[in-house]
């Protein structure tokens, strides 16, 4: 130990500072402890192992407990490592592994003891297994892994998978080749009928049966015609009861609401943008079809309708035609604003320096002085005095400039919808009651008491509101403000804004593409500005000599082009141009032509065999498949009339199609003219909602399109119409082109070949 006593001042601070030095510091202290815990916590953390992260703060904790660093990480990382072991043991507990997903909850907890769900489903685990225990049997790992909640939740839904919709009938033949009945009751008409298809007859007992009876011949018929054929002859109601049998009754409005099927569904809209919508779309088909039950629900865009089933599939039909998309515009707004302005300056007149009167001989008697003396005027004549008069300036001065201002901005906006674009900025404006600053020595009332500022919007503001008419038409409702900051004013101590406006508010309608020039805004200003010598400018002629004239001139013009471009049109499909039957004025009823999963037609029993002696079938005498029906195939729009470069689209519509299951296609076209850019299914062959199975390839080089188009094996063809096909094409070069079908290997559901032809569509490119 050394003796401070016995050392200089000088060597005691020496000593002090020795010693300082090989004391380590905190910071060393800490770098050797736990830094490198903390390094690795770090790294971890940074990767996204929250797990790692937080057993390294926990080490680099126990080196060096104080260190706050330390604690605040070691914080963080607890609730991300206890929330990364939960979710690894939901998923254990979802395959079914209970006893690992147990140990795995309780690991979670043991990390963050705060974490409520974790102990939440420790609990819920332990009682699953005790569920399991209680029970004795060992359950499959997909019924180990679901909570209560769960299971109620996959029984909820197996039950209302099981739910069917309305019985639909079908027989096992829907054709009526020949049948005649004379003078016949009520029962034995349907009777007959029902054993001539293989349907069964149900009738109401408390069914009253009419007076009289009734004289039938129906000759190649379905069973669906006779049916509507007999219940209109006899005022009789019949509903299918399951898929062979029907229900008869009396057709009357205590008998329709007791018997009558209702089915509930939902119907969600894709092509909604606002309440007012779903709203207007619920107040008419409410009112065209009479439906009592017709909700809405905003949150989903989704309308909820229970009635009869010809209600609701009306309902369905209405909503294909009223949900489409909107149509689109492109407008292209090009403003130019020239300025032109003139100044001519012409100045004459006299310098005011270098002005001066002498007197000739000098003034003095010895000619030396400077004062004047009166015996001395008498000897001055004219020629005595001299006048130095001022240099003259004669300026001409002519300036021209020209100025020209473009804006080409774009606005799209959907149909019916207003669409804004400003460019520019907010200028402050102040307004309300304002008084200038009073005060003495420096201070006073501030101008800004009692006073509200307002943003205006100052610059190029366009605002568009489009109505496009078909394809081809548009009509534009324009607000076009263009407005500058021309110079500040002081008002009551504010400086306020002067905006120089210019204001266009119009309503045209425009071709596609068609341009639209607003132009004639002209503003002239003239400004003559004439100084110079009072009096002397005045004078006629002479007066140019002493004067000073400035003449300018200011010209600004504003023109305004309006170019509109359709960028979607309304899609309207002949399907939703075609009118439907819908039954009388009290009760709503649809013809169909022929329901899904139609069998094909089999020979009807002997008449013998008929409980109706007076009853006469001309039945086949063989059992034979009848060939397909032939379909009827179109292009939409039947002839396109385009410019090169624009894209065109047609549509392959089938009409006509009974039971139609697929439709194989070769589609040809001229490579040099067309360029196929898309080719996407129609929506004929799932309008049942089943999965189509759709393919194509193009070969360039030859100008062919190879088409694969079918439903699933297992499910029935459709009957109806609708768009089978849409090919979009990029136009190459002008002229007249043509698509057509090489190919077709249209089939039914019984995979028999369907007869079509095989119809083009001619293609003008200008």
């Amino acid at each position: 130990m050394i003796g401070f006593n016995s050392l200089t001042v000088g060597q005691t601070i020496a000593c002090l500072l020795v010693l300082t030095l090989l004391q380590p510091s905190a910071a060393e202290a800490r770098s050797r402890k736990g830094d490198k815990f903390y390094a690795a916590a770090k790294k971890a953390e940074y990767s996204g192992d929250w797990e790692k992260a937080f057993e390294e703060y926990e080490n680099a904790i126990r080196e060096d407990p104080t260190d706050t660093t330390y604690q605040i990480g070691q914080r963080r990382m607890r609730f991300e490592a206890g929330a990364r072991r939960i979710d690894r043991a939901q998923k254990l507990r979802q395959e079914g592994k209970l006893e690992e997903a147990l140990t795995e909850f309780e690991r979670a907890f043991m990390t963050d003891p705060s974490s409520a769900i974790s102990i939440q489903e420790i609990k819920r685990t332990k009682a699953l297994l005790d569920a399991e225990r209680r029970k004795g049997v060992k359950l499959g790992p997909e019924e180990r892994g679901l909570t209560p909640v769960q299971t109620a939740r996959r029984e909820s839904e197996q039950k209302i998978a099981q739910i069917q919709g309305a019985p639909e009938l079908k027989p096992l033949s829907r054709q009526v080749t020949s049948l005649k009945m004379n003078n016949q009751n009520v029962k034995v008409l349907y009777e007959t009928l029902g054993k001539l298809t293989g349907i069964n007859v149900v009738f109401d007992p408390e069914m009253q049966m009419p007076s009289k009876n009734f004289t039938v011949d129906l000759t190649n018929t379905t069973l669906d015609d006779s049916l509507e054929y007999l219940s209109t002859l006899t005022k009789m109601f019949w509903k299918p009861l399951s898929a062979n049998t029907i229900f008869i009754t009396n057709d009357n409005v205590t008998k329709r609401r007791d018997y009558e099927e209702n089915v509930v569904k939902v119907f969600y809209l894709q092509n909604i943008t606002s309440v007012q919508e779903l709203n207007e779309i619920s107040v008419a088909i409410r009112s065209v079809t009479e439906i009592r039950r017709l909700f809405t629900y905003n949150a989903q865009n989704a309308i909820l309708a229970r009635g009869t089933v010809d209600q609701v599939s009306l309902v369905e039909k209405l909503l294909q035609d009223l949900d489409k998309p909107k149509a689109e515009v492109l407008v292209d707004v090009i403003v130019i604003e020239t300025s032109r302005g003139r100044t001519r300056d012409l100045a004459s007149a006299l310098s005011t320096q270098g002005i001066s009167t002498t007197v000739s001989p000098a003034l003095g008697t010895d000619g030396k002085g400077n004062s004047l003396r009166l015996p001395d005027l008498r000897g001055l004549a004219a020629g005595d005095f001299a006048v130095n008069l001022p240099s003259a300036i004669l300026r001409a001065v002519m300036s021209d400039s020209n100025s020209k201002v473009r804006q080409t901005p774009q606005v799209r906006a959907a149909d019916g919808m207003k669409a804004s674009l400003k460019i520019g900025e907010k200028v402050p404006t102040a307004s309300g009651s304002f008084q200038p600053g009073i005060g003495l020595g420096g201070g006073g009332v501030s101008p800004l008491v009692n006073t509200q500022f307002q943003y205006l919007d100052v610059g190029v503001n366009v605002d568009i509101l489009p109505k496009i008419h078909g394809d081809d038409e548009v009509s534009l409702h324009v607000e076009i403000d263009i407005s500058t900051v021309k110079e500040r004013i002081d008002i009551g101590g504010i400086q306020q804004p002067v905006i120089g406006q210019r204001k266009v508010i119009h309503d045209l309608r425009l071709r596609e593409g068609e341009m639209n020039l607003i132009g004639g805004l002209v503003q002239q200003t003239e400004t003559r500005t004439y100084s110079g010598i009072p009096l002397l400018m005045q004078i006629p002629y002479l007066g140019r000599l002493f004067s000073n004239e400035s003449i300018t001139r200011n010209e600004s013009e504003l023109m305004i082009a309006l170019v509109p471009h359709i960028i979607r049109s309304q899609e309207i499909l002949p399907v939703n141009l075609r009118g439907i039957a819908a039954g009388a004025d009290q009760t709503v009823r649809l013809i169909r032509s022929a329901p899904e999963g139609a069998a094909v037609p089999v020979v009807a029993p002997p008449p013998s065999t008929l409980d109706t002696p007076t009853a006469t079938t001309d039945a086949p005498k063989a059992n034979l498949i009848a060939p397909a029906a032939p379909v009827k195939l179109i292009w939409q729009p039947e002839g396109v009339v385009t410019k090169a470069g624009s894209p065109v689209v047609i549509t392959l519509q089938v009409t006509e199609a009974v039971d139609l299951f697929s439709a194989p296609l070769k589609v040809k076209y001229d490579p040099k003219s067309l360029k196929l850019a898309a080719a996407t299914a129609g929506v004929f062959l799932s309008t049942d909602g089943q999965r189509v199975n759709f393919a194509y390839q193009d070969s360039p080089a030859a100008g062919e399109v190879s088409v694969i188009l079918n439903r699933l094996p297992g499910v029935s063809g459709l009957t109806g119409a609708g768009a089978l096909l849409s090919l979009t094409f990029q136009t190459l070069a002008q002229g007249v082109t043509s698509v057509a079908i090489s190919e077709s290997s249209l089939k039914n559901s019984k995979l028999q070949p369907v007869p079509a032809q095989t119809p083009g569509v001619a293609i003008e490119i200008r």
